[in-house]
């Protein structure tokens, strides 16, 4: 969508990769105001990444409040393999285990032995459910309300594939994840990189600090940087020999086409091809709003913390507890759905063949599908007096962007905003204005028809 110099392109590709392991901003505020008294609500997530917002709402209060429709739709089968991992844990893992379990298989390229046996023996389940329900479980009890039956059939046989990749995971990517790393940061530094930690602590300081990120740390930060390790707990960090015996996360190693310097020709290779620059901070457990600069904030307090670690295991424990007390105090839970959209025809189901026309409350567009963001795209959105929703994630957190890229952004948004105002009413919300330097992580517009 924005215009994005060579420069600033050629950063942002060897820095975000080729796969959106995870978002770019909080889920606070994007699910929020959903009616709760008009029947049920169909919501579009595009490009999310991570099934943030879905998780975020089934482990909130308001999964109890009203029926969800969540509609799905990444560029990636490996991506719907990583979201329904992430559903399997929280229904089913041990509730001591969820919150760290969860956290390790998210963020972190090596995990511990118990993290990588639930992997493996999750990985196993979900194969064989895939293979026994091919559109899915929406009456079953395993993934009740997840249904695959959009899919193509080929996309179904490649799900079962990852899990089972990651059931089998093989010896030889086990021993080179470090080196898929440090490969990925070779390349993203170049001749700086016998300075790594000199850059890492200029990227800290003067960008992420900069766009609101002071709750993570330096020592987190750089960390994960180095190791491309996000998450070590209180109890490990002292431990390292132990931490040494931890093995790959299967769920970070993927194959990706790339092209031979020989041949030219685009070919299939194994390696981590997510981001290595951002970091899987922002996703939970993060305020929507921005934090204060690093001149008003004294950061050697927090050099040799883990906020963000802190932060993130607490917000899942606060949630885990709240579940337990509404499971005691309520009825049955709510029959919310999850449809996976089929990867290979999504774009043009939504833009061009409006097989989707009004249906949606609410539309989420994460900032790695920007080229989403097409006037077609608000047909799909319901045509409600009470209006319904476009959130949009901005480049804010993408670290290698310039500031004027970044309000570029924002300016091309309303543009197409403009567009549309011949017959509805477009209107930022949360605070956000047209005259704002910089925009928010999500980018909220509130659309009527007049």
């Amino acid at each position: 969508m924005s215009e994005v110099s060579d420069v600033d392109m050629g950063a942002l590709q060897a820095g975000l990769g080729g796969i959106t392991w995870w978002g770019f901003s909080p889920t606070t505020g994007v699910l929020s105001d959903l009616p709760k008294d008009e029947g049920c609500n169909h919501v579009l997530l595009v490009g999310s990444g991570d099934g943030r917002h879905i998780l975020d709402f089934l482990l909130g209060p308001d999964s109890d409040s009203g029926q969800v429709n969540f509609y799905v739709l990444e560029q990636n089968v490996a991506l719907y393999a990583r979201q329904l991992l992430f559903l399997a844990i929280w229904r089913h893992a041990e509730a001591s285990d969820k919150a760290k379990i969860f956290m390790e298989t998210f963020g972190n390229l090596r995990v511990s032995s118990k993290t990588a046996h639930a992997i493996r023996s999750w990985s196993a389940k979900l194969e064989q459910w895939v293979h026994e329900r091919p559109t899915g479980d929406t009456n079953g009890s395993f993934l009740s309300g997840v249904a695959l039956g959009k899919l193509k059939s080929k996309e179904r046989d490649d799900l079962a594939d990852v899990f089972k990749h990651w059931k089998q995971f093989p010896t030889e990517y086990e021993d080179a994840a470090s080196g898929f790393w440090e490969e990925r940061t070779r390349r993203l530094l170049l001749d700086q990189f016998g300075a790594r930690e000199g850059v890492i602590d200029m990227d800290y300081r003067l960008r992420l600090v900069e766009r609101g990120g002071s709750i993570i740390s330096l020592l987190e930060y750089s960390d994960w940087r180095l190791s491309g390790n996000a998450f070590i707990f209180d109890e490990e960090k002292d431990q390292g020999e132990e931490m040494n015996k931890t093995q790959t996360n299967p769920t970070l190693i993927s194959s990706l086409l790339v092209k031979d310097p020989s041949s030219r020709k685009k070919v299939p290779q194994y390696g981590f091809w997510g981001d290595i620059v951002t970091g899987p901070f922002f996703s939970f457990g993060y305020p929507s709003s921005t934090q204060p600069l690093a001149s008003s904030i004294d950061l050697t307090q927090t050099r040799l913390k883990r906020t963000a670690t802190s932060k993130t295991l607490n917000y899942f424990q606060s949630r885990l507890d709240s579940r337990a007390t509404l499971r005691t105090e309520s009825s049955a839970p709510q029959p919310h759905t999850i449809t996976f959209l089929p990867v290979s025809s999504g774009e043009k189901d939504l833009l061009v063949k409006s097989k989707y026309h009004q249906k949606f409350d609410k539309i989420f567009i994460g900032c790695s599908v920007a080229h989403f963001l097409d006037k077609a795209l608000f047909l799909n959105l319901k045509n409600s007096q009470r209006g319904s929703e476009l959130a949009v994630e901005s480049p804010r957190y993408l670290l290698h962007l310039a500031y004027e890229v970044e309000q570029k952004f924002k300016e091309q948004l309303i543009c197409i905003l403009k567009e549309y105002e011949d017959t509805h009413i477009c209107r930022l919300v949360d605070g956000e204005n047209e005259e704002q330097q910089s925009p928010a992580a999500v980018i909220r517009v509130k659309v009527v028809p007049k």
